[in-house]
């Protein structure tokens, strides 16, 4: 072997820090030290107290380096040999010379902690314990057999991600705020997931079992990886107020610059460089951070905060946060909320003073209108509509407050939010107001503390078939009843990058998977659905499950009047394990859910395909084979006038829809889950 684990000592008989030899150049040092550190928070977990890592001993011959020194559950002091690598018999005579040199001058016990499985190391006499620590997701060259397999040496490295707080999919990922000791609507969450070439795949809750993994040490592993990245400081000077000068060290060249704000060793090494006692930090958005000294000028300051706010209105890449941070000695220890708040608002306001709303066409038009259901309660209307799509959203983000403060008390209210887009947004701008639709939800599950009545629902209306009733209330709500749009900054859109298999819009199915995976081909080329014969528009593989999609021949994919799509698995072998992994997929997707049959064999909702947002109801069906399930299902685009009828009453209304879909579709859906299991 090139390279020797444990590291050896200098001749100032210090071992190299754990940091530095991850930053090494050597792979089977780099992989060593990775899997130290992410054994430690493992052996954290289950008790142990972790005294020192890299700890050099030095006697009357020996020379060692100690990976892990722990006290036990019952406070004995033991010293943990790691190995990351395959065990053969060089590396075991390592061991025990190791082992023996560990002697000449302590007796307490050695605990070796290994990647794979050693029970010839765990027979060992002078070995008091051998715990099989594994570690997924580290790479390894394939030495032996044993080795780690092809599919894992493939997988991205772990790596953290920051995400802005209104994220919708923080509740299913391994994630926490950034600095979670106060919360704020800027404080963003700090993910995992695996860095792919051309895509990030966060990593769900879910999963860690199957990992034998835990969120701290995933996050441990993270961050470990992160510190090896390189990142490029540059100085930028300012002229601040009073002819002040605010000194900044800008950090780019890396898609995960922002995320060093969690790295200690690179804040503690920015703080050095500006020679100060404190550190203000902002990371407005995705591969770029600030950094200034925290002992400044009031009006130094507030220029660093507009510094910030400034790149965070910027649309160059996805905004993360406007907030500024106090950092000293590498490690978060404040915010300054106000400052950052102030700052975001004067900015704002000046954009908008640049651009007035008097005789402004790209001014959105909001008003609130009450409507009484068919059960005696009311309901509330949010009409919106205008050419551009941010600004419009943000005016339904100010509105919907307004109308909770008005509503909110009131016995008649029923807690149904209902937003109308109206036929004067274009297609192509509505997906700003799908963005903000979670964090209206998440503001309202908040203040409504689970009770169940309390939902906001979004619907599109078209131009030949809008509800009459609603457009004679709209004509004959007063001016003093519009709303004006604040100008407050509203989540970024993003496109959804995961596939929803099978159920709620088949054509994300293609979107998504067009970007994250590799195509073949294991189904036909033409099927014949019921009395319609269709033509695959796509058709995708992950592993052991695979996906086809079938529409009219010459109609577009997204706006196509049938998608039939099928999955086949013999990776969820059963109809159970094959519909809950679509729940997983629908549930993490950003489709706007209208409705949910009881079941889950229907659903209505709203996604983006492209720059085309499809509201669709889509029936399923599934079969198990042998070895395999498949699920098909028929997705239509839902009509006009079907949204306006079920406005009030979107349960009933929806449910006796997907009634008469499934009669019409259920042959057809049986007869191509069945086909695809013998193919």
């Amino acid at each position: 072997m090139a390279s020797r684990w444990p590291t050896e000592l200098d001749e100032n008989n210090t071992a190299p820090p754990s940091v530095m030899v991850v930053a090494d150049g050597d792979p089977h040092l780099q992989r060593q030290a990775m899997y130290q550190l992410q054994a430690a928070t493992q052996l954290q977990d289950r008790g142990y107290h972790i005294e020192s890592l890299q700890q050099p001993l030095v006697g009357r011959t020996a020379r060692i380096t100690i990976p892990i020194v722990v006290n036990t559950q019952a406070g004995a002091p033991a010293a943990v040999y790691t190995q990351s690598e395959p065990w053969n018999v060089e590396r075991i005579s390592d061991l025990r010379t190791w082992i023996a040199a560990l002697r000449e001058e302590s007796d307490v016990p050695v605990i070796v902690a290994t990647r794979l499985a050693a029970p010839e190391v765990a027979a060992l006499p002078d070995v008091a314990e051998c715990l099989h620590l594994r570690y997924d997701t580290l790479n390894v060259e394939p030495v032996t057999e044993s080795a780690t397999p092809p599919a894992e040496q493939s997988a991205g490295q772990v790596l953290p991600c920051l995400k802005p707080f209104k994220w919708v999919g923080r509740d299913k990922t391994v994630c926490r705020l950034l600095w979670e000791r106060q919360t704020s609507e800027h404080m963003p969450w700090l993910a995992v997931g695996r860095d792919h070439p051309h895509t990030f795949e966060f990593i769900n809750t879910d999963r860690l079992s199957t990992m034998n993994a835990t969120e701290k040490t995933l996050e441990a592993q993270a961050l470990v990886n992160l510190a090896a990245r390189p990142l490029t400081w540059n100085e930028m000077d300012f002229d601040g107020a009073g002819g002040k000068r605010l000194r900044v060290l800008g950090g780019g060249g890396d898609y995960f610059a922002a995320e060093h704000i969690a790295d200690p060793d690179a804040m503690a090494d920015v703080q050095r460089r500006l020679k100060a006692k404190g550190l203000l930090v902002g990371i407005p958005r995705r591969g770029i951070i600030f950094a200034t000294s925290a002992e400044q000028d009031q009006q130094v300051v507030v220029a660093f905060a507009g510094l910030v706010a400034m790149q965070y209105l910027q649309e160059e890449t996805p905004a993360i946060s406007p907030m500024l941070f106090v950092v000293k000695d590498g490690v978060i220890v404040g915010i300054l909320e106000s400052i950052a708040d102030e700052a975001l608002a004067k900015l704002v306001e000046r954009q908008t003073q640049e651009r007035p709303e008097q005789d402004d066409q790209s001014a959105p038009y909001i008003t609130a209108i009450v409507a009484r259901n068919n059960r005696g309660t009311e309901d509330v209307h949010l009409c919106a509509g205008g050419p551009d799509g941010m600004r419009l959203a943000n005016g339904i983000e100010a509105a919907f407050k307004n109308v909770l403060k008005q509503h909110m008390q009131r016995d008649a209210f029923s807690g149904h939010i209902q937003i109308v887009v109206l036929e004067n947004t274009p297609p192509t701008e509505r997906k700003h107001v799908q963005a903000v639709l979670e964090h209206l939800r998440g503001i309202y599950s908040e203040i409504a503390k689970g009770d169940a009545r309390y939902r906001v629902t979004l619907t599109y209306q078209e131009p030949d078939t809008a509800s009459t009733a609603l457009a004679r209330q709209v004509e004959a709500t007063p001016a003093s009843a519009a709303v004006p749009a604040a100008p407050k900054l509203s989540a970024p859109w993003r496109v959804n990058t995961k596939w929803i298999a099978a159920v709620l819009g088949v054509g994300a199915v293609a979107v998504a998977a067009i970007a994250v995976f590799w195509f073949r081909a294991p189904f036909p080329d033409a099927i014949d659905f019921g009395e319609r014969h269709l033509t695959r528009a796509t058709s995708w593989n992950r592993g052991q499950t695979s996906g086809a999609v079938y529409t009219p021949s010459g109609q577009p994919f997204a706006t196509a009047s049938l998608q039939a799509g099928v999955i086949v698995s013999s990776e969820y072998a059963t109809v159970a394990g094959l519909e809950r992994f679509i729940d997983d997929q629908y549930d993490r997707s950003d489709t706007n859910r209208l409705y949910d049959s009881e079941n889950k064999v229907c659903r209505v909702g709203s996604t983006a395909i492209g720059n085309v947002v499809r509201t669709f109801i889509a029936v399923h069906l599934c079969e198990n084979g042998s070895g395999r399930a498949a699920c098909a299902e028929a997705d239509e685009p839902v009509p006009a006038n079907l949204l306006a009828a079920c406005m009030n009453d979107a349960g009933s209304c929806f449910a006796r829809a997907c009634e008469e879909r499934m009669i019409v579709y259920h042959g057809a859906l049986e007869s191509l889950a069945a086909a695809s299991l013998t193919n």
